[in-house]
């Protein structure tokens, strides 16, 4: 290679190095870094892209033995720089790299063919087509970006299988055309650039119309994400009402009770006012919170929380500290703590026996550390952070873990749930003070 052919090699590469760091991180979350790291912010919000970069370099420089292998070799290397640097499952990073390939391939057969209509030697076009791919794919990463961030949030399990086909059926046929238009100088120039851009098209409206698809079905999930949110709200309101309602009435009874008390001291009955001062002080302490966190809001919850297990015959063990410093909004530590207990107890229900559930609540040191565990009748199907729901009606269900990751993903904070031996776990460490 020559130096011009380095340089356009360089920047073409750095192109592609930078569509692919927008592509990927539309799509996917970062790893987090160690404490103890000292690449500056900045730099490591570049290292991806200058990853993906001296990856493509690497390719344009050797030469592979045939056309077929140029798509698995792309693909591999974003596997591979996928997995270094963002948050996913293997089967979702090989799908991401296979859709990004095929789109990459779709677009630099459309360049050759147009520049085959130009000259009529797609070899011999100075890389004319290289520099038209790079532009093309940048541009289109920026477009995604703009229209599309978030929405593979919503392409678990089965919802990512639906679109399997679309990278593999696109990659053989963009292969196969690129190489007829390569290696045959007999071709109608009108026709290949027709018959590219057609092909382009189709892709590109396919593309489109799965973006539409995830688009709808996002605004879907997340209406009834508020709907879900604001049952627990109401709820809450309710169970707070209802127990305003049982201490005016308890109130109530005490100012007949006090007369009555009043009546007996008068009469000189004092055995019979002490036994019935006794009487008063076992209801008063019936009545009692049962959870005590300084913070007026937790409090409600966990003692509406802790009597609706008591009714169940469900035994709630909570490990509480001092929460009185906790800023985190009122609207996340209902959404948070109503869905992990509501969950933690809707599982207990269905056993015979063993109706425990373990709770914790700590803020130390900024952190808030919440966690639940409860045993659980059959396995849980967990799913990346989400958890397959087993239940019929699939459309009122499983908002439950996606309300629970938004409030811990809103505010900066990591979460672990498994199932194992029988068991339910979940744990989450989120910063407190600087709420999203």
């Amino acid at each position: 290679m020559d130096l011009e052919m380095y340089i356009r090699s360089f920047i073409c590469s750095l192109m592609s190095g930078i569509s692919c760091s927008i592509f990927f991180g539309t799509l996917l979350n970062r790893k987090r870094q160690g404490e103890k790291t000292v690449i500056p912010a900045w730099a490591s919000k570049c290292l991806p892209s200058l990853v993906f970069s001296a990856g493509f370099l690497l390719i344009a420089v050797l030469e592979a033995p045939g056309y077929l292998i140029q798509p698995l070799r792309v693909i591999l290397l974003l596997w591979v720089v996928i997995w270094m640097f963002y948050q996913a499952k293997p089967g979702k990073i090989l799908f991401l790299a296979a859709f990004w390939c095929a789109i990459f391939w779709t677009l630099n057969l459309l360049a050759v063919s147009v520049v085959y209509a130009l000259s009529g030697q797609p070899q011999e076009t100075g890389g004319l087509s290289d520099w038209i791919c790079s532009i093309l794919i940048l541009c289109l990463s920026l477009f995604f970006r703009w229209k599309c961030k978030g929405w593979m949030d919503y392409l678990e399990g089965e919802g990512l299988g639906r679109f399997v086909w679309f990278p593999a059926v696109s990659l053989m046929v963009t292969t196969l055309m690129s190489i007829t238009v390569w290696y045959t100088d007999s071709l109608n120039r009108i026709g290949v650039v027709m018959a590219a851009a057609g092909y382009s098209v189709i892709i590109v409206l396919v593309f489109y119309f799965t973006v539409k698809l995830v688009e709808k079905e996002t605004k879907l999930q997340r209406a009834q994400f508020i709907q879900a949110r604001l049952k627990n709200q109401r709820e809450l309101v309710e169970n707070i009402l209802a127990s305003d309602r049982s201490y005016r009435r308890r109130l109530h009874d005490y100012r007949n009770q006090l007369g009555c008390l009043q009546g007996l001291l008068n009469e000189g009955r004092n055995e019979e006012a002490f036994a019935y001062i006794e009487e008063l002080c076992g209801s008063i302490q019936e009545i009692k919170d049962h959870v005590n966190t300084n913070h007026a809001l937790v409090n409600t919850i966990l003692n509406q929380k802790y009597l609706r297990a008591q009714e169940k015959g469900i035994t709630l063990v909570m490990a509480v500290n001092d929460l009185s410093g906790l800023s985190m909004h009122k609207e996340d530590i209902v959404s948070l703590l109503v869905n992990l207990l509501d969950n933690a107890i809707e599982a207990c229900e269905k056993l015979d026996e063993n109706k425990l559930i373990q709770f914790k609540l700590m803020l130390e040191e900024g952190m808030l550390t919440v966690s639940v565990r409860n045993p659980v009748k059959e396995p849980v199907r967990i799913e990346g952070k989400r958890i397959k729901t087993t239940k019929k009606e699939k459309s009122q269900h499983g908002f439950g873990m996606l309300n629970i990751n938004t409030v811990v993903e809103k505010n900066g904070g990591t979460s672990i749930l498994k199932c194992q031996d029988g068991w339910f776990y979940f744990s989450a460490v989120i910063p407190d003070g600087e709420p999203a």
